[in-house]
């Protein structure tokens, strides 16, 4: 349902999601498939707040390298 929703917004203006985890690369990498449109994708870091981002740099590196391998997805950049 999600990315369907994702997939339709996408058909009609250029996004970027942000992602901190696997799940959800999944359902972008869904959602940009069925809009037949790469999605830009930032990795979302936790800066010691504790209240949404990845936490170590080796799973923001993983996240990265799963998104470089996904050919509906690309990596645009990190926010924290």
């Amino acid at each position: 349902a999600r990315s369907g929703r994702l997939a339709s917004l996408q058909k009609k203006l250029p996004l970027k999601v942000c992602a901190d985890n696997h799940v959800s690369l999944q359902e972008y990498s869904k959602a940009a498939e069925a809009a037949n449109r790469p999605l830009d994708v930032l990795i979302e870091c936790d800066t010691g707040q504790k209240r949404a981002g990845v936490e170590d740099p080796k799973e923001a590196a993983n996240l990265v390298q799963s998104i470089i391998e996904d050919k509906w997805l690309k990596f645009t950049g990190v926010l924290y």
